[in-house]
């Protein structure tokens, strides 16, 4: 039985990194004046990052990582770590808040961020039902086994090459996590997807850590509390980083919630310190995850805005330009030196291609203007050149010509040069993802279009006030306590009076933002479309922040303060607005309009605080202060309480504390007897009679997603909506069949077998498996996609051959999956093989959504439907035999008499009979198809789909006959249909078959 401690391997993260890297933050950070937390913190934050970074570099160096490099890695970094810690005493400047009170932020946010974890953690395992982890930590399982990654090799999209060394940051940190669990580096794949596993819930916790720290850096730290607060328990932002979701996307939001917040205070304080933290917030960010980009486009909204604000007041942009300096070193440049050096490539690529000339420019934008203020005696730079022109920039419209003249420069060079295009492409392809730019992208469901709402996603912070109660269910007290009734009506009514005047800032939030992208649409070409939102909490708080940005901003120019409202609406706007449009980023709009909620509350707090101070009356303002304090503290508290409680939090804290089959099946053995009885599930009757044994008979065994989400309910029979939604989270496993069909890839298929199959399950070959594939979930070759799609829907057997043969393949396995419903009906992803099948073939295109083409519907299956008001027909005016008329469920055509018929085994069976088409003596023929009931519409229709099989089943003048020559649909001439429906596919042989049948696996024959 598969063994894992969660708890240990948490320890472990403390012992390995947590703890040197607070040591060494506790020393670099001295003499800083900020709260205790908040220095271990940022501790946290670099103990993730310095262990793999020596074992990168290492490997970079040609040392192959091994048990000994990971524990010497760790081993260095305490020693420097300690000898830091010896060398500045910082012993002497720790100390603890005397009064409670004070430390009561600190404890706010610590447990928040245990909070964030423990909920996430709840799902630990090997066996997460995803697919993008599986293609990152295969290169964690290649550092374990073979010391590293090649350089390139052909696991998939052969005969091209591809390549697993991707995320290097992220992946020597869970081979070091692993090293230290393990105590070696015998690699197993269950124990690696499942320490790998445990790295999400972690990111998770000091992303909110961050982002605290990113508003608290302007803010006082009960609006940094909220928005932490809220992100945390954003719905989307727990299940994305759960547990066993060890793809890049929890990394990158670590490293980008850790740039953020040193940045911010680097910027703020003028500390070069913070800016080298940063630096390498920003390193690891790029060479961990795929989302640096959210950080160049960041920067360079902000570096020239910055410096233009700071050009105006006449203050020196020095400062600035050493912060934005190291950043850009540590950064982009040396970030993008190490990867080329990974990748074997040139030592300058990408330095002047990509993204990095863009950060590049806006920089120097920056360096000019310092220059000017140079020569104009305004700034500390002092020049070396001494046949420079000097003068005097002592008023603001003196300003103004030399700020004309490089705006005008920049746009010059933007729109006008080789370098401008790298700029505009950047914000035209960024913009582009929230199109669909080939058909692929129509089939993928995170690529859709987000909608209107976003409440399922985001949770409170998105309520949807077009969905509240109405008063007449408000005032259904039935089957109610009458306190609670009387107590959610008071809400309600509260809730529409919210909602009334929510209807107005909506409508303005609304006109800005299609404002924005009309704006944007004419820089870049682009041709997005704004489709307004609905009347939602999320609207009020865009409301909000278009606000306190502007309030900012007025400040920042009327006190010259060193505010940093270009800096959060540099992040939050752009990030926002992505999200806004496309499904897949609705976890970064749910992120960042989590800090917009504190910077919001921020700003309105001081609005008030200054209106307040203005009062002359001690006692007014001591007493309005108070109540100032006390609204914004119950508002905080209120949007995080009301995130936890009416998302996923609550139910996954709550059920955290109740052990799954998996992890204890002797726990659970009473309920497993409980669910036997009432049930009469096999496994849970075998499980019931003896757990650990059944546990023991293999990994699907142990892992049945069936006994799991039962081992939670506290009543099998009737479990709550709460636990319901909490097993849906912590029994997201694998598949049995998957589990049972990936351990016989691994144990039993050759070991050179490349096999082929629907693009989804390249990852699972790869890493469960440890074989070769022909298509995997990185999308390399999507004209690779299109032909499988053509050899499954579209092509012959022979078609089909012959592109497997073109690809190194002679294995191919077909799921239910890709043609099956949950429900047993024609459906699941075949929608998406037709659809792609067709635009391969020039029958649709991504101008096109899926269903809409002449040749999806050809290939689709035969589905009939029959009204609840049945009209009756004649099947045989001799013998009497009668009917009732099914229609064609898509045309809407009468098409069939459905009526009885007998087999050539005797049974009776309901069958269709041609409506159009007699014998010589009126009868209406037989039309040899099953026919399987899938269910029934709201008004009573009831719903069929067709079978064709080329079994000697029919009694056709007496004659055993098949149907097979009544097919209507190319669809039953499918190889998939073939293959997994009938089990038989022309030139192949079937090799293997789940104990289900959900997965069949043929080989070419011969």
């Amino acid at each position: 039985m598969f063994e894992f401690d969660p708890i240990l391997m948490t320890l472990w993260f403390f012992l390995g990194f947590f703890i040197p890297g607070a040591v060494l933050s506790l020393a670099l950070l001295k003499k800083k004046e900020m709260p205790l937390f908040d220095k271990v913190g940022i501790g946290f934050g670099l103990g993730l990052l310095f262990p793999a970074l020596f074992a990168f570099l290492l490997f970079i160096a040609g040392i192959s990582f091994s048990y000994g490099l990971a524990v010497g890695c760790v081993a260095l970094f305490y020693l420097l770590s300690v000898a830091l810690f010896v060398k500045e005493k910082a012993w002497e400047t720790i100390s603890f808040p005397s009064d409670y009170r004070k430390a009561l932020p600190t404890i706010a946010i610590i447990l928040i961020m245990l909070l964030a974890f423990w909920v996430r953690m709840a799902s630990y395992g090997p066996l997460l039902m995803e697919l993008d982890p599986y293609f990152y930590i295969q290169h964690t399982a290649l550092i374990l086994s073979e010391g590293g990654a090649p350089l390139q090799e052909d696991c998939a999209w052969y005969p091209h090459l591809s390549s697993h060394r991707v995320a290097p940051m992220k992946a020597y940190l869970e081979a070091v996590s692993y090293a230290l669990y393990n105590q070696n580096t015998d690699f197993d794949r269950y124990m690696l997807s499942a320490v790998a596993g445990m790295l999400p819930p972690v990111f998770a916790a000091l992303a909110v850590f961050f982002l605290y720290l990113f508003v608290s850096s302007e803010y006082k730290r009960i609006f940094a509390i909220a928005a932490a607060g809220v992100a945390a328990f954003l719905p989307m932002f727990v299940m994305k980083l759960m547990a066993g979701e060890s793809e890049v996307q929890p990394y990158a939001f670590f490293g980008l919630a850790f740039f953020l917040g040193a940045y911010a205070l680097a910027v703020k304080r003028k500390d070069l310190l913070f800016a080298v933290i940063a630096g390498l917030a920003f390193f690891t960010t790029f060479l961990g995850s795929s989302s640096e980009v959210v950080l160049i486009a960041t920067l360079f909204i902000f570096i020239p805005l910055q410096a233009i604000f700071l050009f105006f007041m006449k203050e020196d942009l020095l400062p600035n330009a050493k912060i934005n300096g190291i950043i850009i070193l540590l950064g982009p440049v040396l970030s993008t030196i190490l990867a080329n050096l990974f990748r074997e490539t040139s030592l300058v690529s990408g330095l002047f291609s990509g993204y990095t000339p863009i950060i590049l420019l806006a920089y120097a934008f920056s360096l000019v203007l310092l220059l000017l203020q140079a020569m104009g005696g305004v700034s500390s730079l002092r020049l070396p050149f001494k046949n420079l022109p000097s003068f005097k920039i002592d008023d603001f419209k003196k300003s103004l010509p030399y700020l004309g003249g490089i705006v005008l420069a920049a746009i010059l060079l933007i729109f006008f040069t080789p370098l401008g295009d790298s700029v505009l492409s950047m914000g035209k392809g960024k913009l582009e993802i929230t199109q669909f730019n080939r058909p692929l992208e129509r089939t993928i469901a995170e690529q859709g279009v987000a909608g209107a709402s976003f409440q399922s996603g985001l949770g409170f912070i998105a309520m949807d006030f077009d969905k509240l109660p109405t008063f007449e269910e408000m005032l259904d007290f039935s089957n109610k306590n009458i306190i609670f009734a009387l107590f959610d009506l008071l809400v309600g009514i509260f809730q529409h009076l919210f909602a009334f005047v929510a209807v107005f800032l909506t409508a303005i939030s609304n006109l800005v933002l299609s404002g924005i992208v009309a704006i944007l649409n004419t820089i870049f070409g682009t041709e997005l479309i704004y489709k307004d939102k609905n009347n939602s909490m999320l609207m009020v708080v865009f409301f909000a922040m278009f606000v306190a940005m502007f309030h900012s901003i007025y400040l920042k120019f009327k006190t010259k303060e060193q505010r940093l409202a270009l800096l959060f609406a540099a992040f939050i706007f752009p990030v926002s607005l992505i999200g806004l449009f496309k499904t897949k980023y609705v976890i970064y709009l749910g992120f960042a309009i989590s800090a917009g909620l504190g910077v919001s509350l921020g700003e309105i707090s001081q609005f008030l605080g200054h209106q307040v101070e203005k009062l002359k009356d001690e006692e007014k303002r001591k007493k309005y202060s108070r109540y100032l304090v006390t609204g914004f503290v119950l508002i905080s508290a209120m949007f995080v309480y009301f995130e936890w409680s009416t998302g996923v939090g609550e139910s996954l804290f709550f059920s955290s504390f109740t052990p799954r089959f998996q992890d204890n099946p002797e726990a659970v053995q009473p309920k497993m007897e409980e669910l036997c009885m009432v049930s009469g599930y096999p496994d849970a009757c075998e499980a019931a009679e003896d757990p650990v044994g059944f546990a023991s008979k293999g990994m699907p065994s142990q892992y049945d997603q069936m006994l799991c989400i039962y081992s939670l309910f506290s009543d099998p029979a009737n479990p709550t909506s709460s636990e319901q939604l909490a097993a849906s989270l912590r029994c997201n496993t694998m598949a049995s069949y998957w589990i049972e069909f990936t351990e016989w890839q691994f144990e039993e298929s050759p070991k050179d077998a490349r096999f082929t199959s629907w693009w989804d399950y390249g990852h699972w070959t790869n890493y469960f498996g440890q074989r070769d594939t022909v298509l995997r979930n990185d999308h390399a070759h999507q004209d690779m996609i299109l032909d499988v799609a053509h050899g499954f829907i579209y092509g012959t057997p022979e078609e089909l051959k012959q592109i497997m043969q073109a690809h190194g393949s002679a294995y191919v396995f077909f799921d239910r999956e890709i043609i099956f419903n949950s429900d047993g009906s024609f459906g699941g992803k075949f929608h998406a093989l037709n659809y792609l099948s067709c635009a391969r073939n020039n029958e649709t295109s991504v101008a096109d959504s899926p269903g809409q083409s002449t040749c999806e519907m050809e290939h689709r299956w035969e589905q009939v439907a029959v009204p609840s008001s049945q009209q009756p027909c004649t099947i045989s005016s001799l013998s009497g035999k009668s009917g009732v008329v099914a229609f064609d469920a898509v045309s809407g055509q009468q098409k069939y008499c459905m009526g009885e018929t007998t087999l050539a085994t005797g049974e009776t069976i309901i069958a269709p009979y041609k409506l159009n088409e007699t014998h010589g003596n009126g009868d209406l023929k037989l039309h040899k198809a099953f026919l399987n009931k899938i269910g029934s519409t709201s008004d009573g229709t009831q719903i069929y789909d067709v079978y064709y099989t080329k079994d000697q089943t029919w009694l056709e003048n007496g004659e055993v006959v098949s149907g097979w020559e009544d097919r209507t649909k190319e669809f039953y001439d499918s190889n998939l249909y073939n293959a997994f429906v009938l089990g038989k596919l022309e030139g192949f042989e079937q090799a293997y078959t789940t104990s289900d049948g959900s997965v069949k696996l043929y080989k070419i024959s011969g």
